[in-house]
């Protein structure tokens, strides 16, 4: 679950910054900010590219999966299981297994998604060799 909540995070974190640094964080903060997080990656993208954010690629598709995993798991209400229900114990189980699944997918998600706006703004590769670069000098 905590991959979930987290790749959303990560995803979310990158397009703001990713606006903030186009432009500047109080034009992101005043125009951008409350876009939802999708609605994000699809705006701002088009509008410092000029090029739309391929929603009929896998990335778009994972990107809203993301989003809806994300709030089912934010929003979700607690619920009561008996152990003795072999029923419930076994829809459990398999919620567990889907959940794992799905954090797989999200983390691959991160990468799907960026990659794309890669391919949209050529320019952003530049910047990921910045900040790779700059991230083993620290370790």
């Amino acid at each position: 679950m905590v991959a979930i909540v987290f790749s959303a995070f990560t995803l979310e974190a990158y397009i703001n910054n990713y606006a903030a640094r186009k432009r500047s964080n109080a034009f992101f903060k005043e125009h951008l900010d409350n876009l939802d997080f999708v609605s994000k990656w699809v705006v701002i993208s088009e509008l410092f590219t000029g090029r739309r954010f391929p929603k009929d690629k896998q990335c778009y598709q994972n990107l809203e999966e993301l989003k809806k995993l994300r709030n089912e798991l934010v929003h979700s209400k607690s619920k009561t299981v008996q152990l003795e229900d072999e029923v419930e114990m076994k829809k459990v189980g398999d919620d567990v297994y889907s959940m794992i699944n799905s954090a797989e997918k999200a983390v691959e998600t991160i990468f799907m998604v960026i990659k794309c706006l890669v391919e949209i703004d050529p320019e952003e590769k530049q910047y990921l060799s910045r900040f790779a670069a700059e991230l083993s000098r620290k370790q």
